[in-house]
């Protein structure tokens, strides 16, 4: 968007019913106001057509420069967005692990086109490590087949008021089912704040689960890759 010196102008259509955008975004911010333009007068242009029926022309302005605060701080670390990503990837494309959990994986990459000659000594790291923690309770028991058992893996789903939820394994069983949640760090470091995040994290996914299975008993598990760490919330 070029800086404007004097004027910036939006344009839209606001229609009788519904399409005042970009009107309802910028009628949110703090001081925007709808008025005489600022700055010296410019000369009237002539409307090629009137407004049709059910529409009308807004002019909108900033008294004041519109101020953005930051209210906390987000810190970035490209490696572990990186790692969580190729777990994520690799994750997705396991549907059960029976007798050799190794095998599980190089059949995922294999999908995945990762050629393992290729990989990234991140990557290398996490493919080396994942068969193990595969094999690891509680975790181990959601990638068993069992009679009538289903799963889905990176499922989305939408809320009652239209937010998109991905949810990285669901597992459904006759009676029960399961949501479950992998994370790439370390659960017992995490930071007060950050539990509290995966709390109500959970809480909403339940929500989602119970909404979709309302006979069956929900439950989130969230495991965490670095240290094994996990937690079950019902």
């Amino acid at each position: 968007m070029t800086r404007a010196r004097q004027e910036l102008y939006f344009i839209g259509v606001k229609k009788k019913y519904g399409g005042r955008y970009p009107f309802d975004l910028l009628e949110s911010l703090p001081d925007l106001q709808a008025g005489q333009l600022l700055g010296p007068a410019k000369p009237q242009v002539k409307k090629a057509a009137p407004p049709r029926p059910g529409e009308e022309v807004t002019l909108l302005r900033w008294p004041v420069a519109p101020s953005l605060q930051v209210v906390e701080r987000a810190e970035f670390h490209p490696e572990a967005l990186r790692r969580g990503k190729f777990l994520h990837e690799v994750l997705a494309e396991v549907e059960w692990v029976s007798a050799d959990p190794q095998a599980a994986v190089q059949q995922a990459l294999a999908r995945l086109n990762y050629p393992p000659e290729k990989l990234s000594p991140l990557e290398q790291e996490i493919v080396e490590r994942l068969p193990a923690w595969l094999s690891t309770p509680p975790l181990q028991e959601y990638f068993l087949p069992r009679p009538e058992r289903r799963v889905w893996r990176e499922k989305e789903v939408c809320d009652e008021e239209g937010h998109l939820f991905r949810l990285d394994r669901v597992v459904v069983d006759p009676e029960r089912v399961v949501v479950i949640d992998f994370k790439s760090g370390a659960g017992q470091s995490e930071p007060p704040a950050a539990r509290d995040t995966v709390k109500r994290q959970m809480a909403k996914y339940l929500s989602l689960v119970g909404q979709l299975f309302p006979e069956k008993k929900a439950e989130a598990l969230v495991v965490y890759f670095d240290d094994g760490f996990w937690e079950v919330y019902r």
